[in-house]
């Protein structure tokens, strides 16, 4: 490791983080659960405590709940489907297509499909576990609440940890660089991968990668072919491989440290290229392959003298 290479987050900055995350999707939660209460608040007192004494659930409510569940549920599988068929419903792959809409696309679906699906499991779980909860005495509010909490929250820290969309990325990287003329043998000999400037904040963007596509790690270069950009480092180019954590990544907090390549230029100009793993479905996956790809590159870059 080089003396300005930085170490991966303490466990203990890791939870700090979890923490802060577990805190805003408990607040975001209950604020939309005080919103619609405040809203939708039925006038007529007595009501809501007259149903609170019963011993179970009012079968209108578990038909209602019964009946999102399986809307919520089923528009949220068919949507994630379309959404893999269609790799974010991208069509032509003649020209690029990460910063022209797809980006965009993908935030809104990432929030979108999630979102029926948690609410449809919720609403399936208040109908279990609501009526076994309104049979041992909770109230009726509490015994529907807290089947949702117990499946938002959680929820919520799943599909942080894990993302669900790699089929679809590595799909749309061999289709785009198909259509630009790379070779599907050649594709097989490299990795997916994205880059980006690691002068520019990640908190700010909303996708890290500037750019995906794939790195070959060929005898005398790395080379990289992506969806809008290409480079070509020759061995006598590259002057340092750093490790660096990225602190606007999810990643990070699961002990991810970035490979960011310094390198020279054809008109001698110092460049600095952040890499990024594509085919990963967890944080913990991505810490591994990052760590796996430093070694790899030092490996072909061979003993640096000092």
């Amino acid at each position: 490791m080089a003396d300005n290479d930085s170490k991966a987050f303490s466990f203990s900055r890791r939870m700090i983080g979890w923490s802060i995350l577990g805190l805003v999707i408990i607040g975001s939660i209950s604020v939309g659960i005080f919103a619609s209460q405040v809203l939708f608040h039925n006038p007529q007192p007595g009501l809501s405590t007259a149903r609170t004494g019963s011993s179970n659930m009012p079968a209108t409510a578990i038909i209602l709940f019964m009946a999102m569940g399986m809307v919520f549920s089923l528009i949220g599988m068919i949507s994630y489907a379309l959404v893999i068929a269609t790799n974010c419903f991208t069509f032509r792959y003649d020209k690029p297509v990460w910063l022209k809409g797809f980006t965009l696309r993908l935030r809104l679906v990432n929030i979108v499909v999630p979102l029926f699906i948690l609410l449809g499991l919720g609403s399936l779980a208040t109908v279990l576990f609501g009526t076994i909860l309104t049979i041992i005495g909770l109230p009726l509010k509490v015994a529907i609440l807290l089947p949702f909490f117990c499946v938002l929250v959680p929820g919520q820290f799943l599909l942080a940890w894990f993302n669900i969309w790699v089929p679809m990325e590595k799909t749309l990287i061999r289709k785009r660089l198909l259509a630009i003329g790379i070779a599907p043998e050649r594709m097989n000999d490299g990795f997916y991968a994205g880059i980006s400037d690691p002068s520019v904040s990640s908190f700010a963007k909303g996708l890290i990668e500037d750019d995906v596509g794939m790195i070959w790690l060929d005898a005398d270069a790395i080379v990289y072919r992506g969806d809008a950009r290409s480079m070509e480092i020759k061995r006598s180019q590259l002057l340092q491989i750093e490790r660096t954590v990225d602190k606007g990544s999810m990643a990070a907090y699961a002990g991810a440290v970035h490979v960011i390549l310094r390198w020279q230029d054809e008109k001698g100009v110092q460049v600095r290229t952040r890499i990024h793993v594509m085919n990963c479905f967890t944080l913990s996956g991505i810490a591994r392959s990052l760590d796996k790809l430093a070694n790899d590159l030092k490996c072909w870059q061979g003993p640096v003298e000092k």
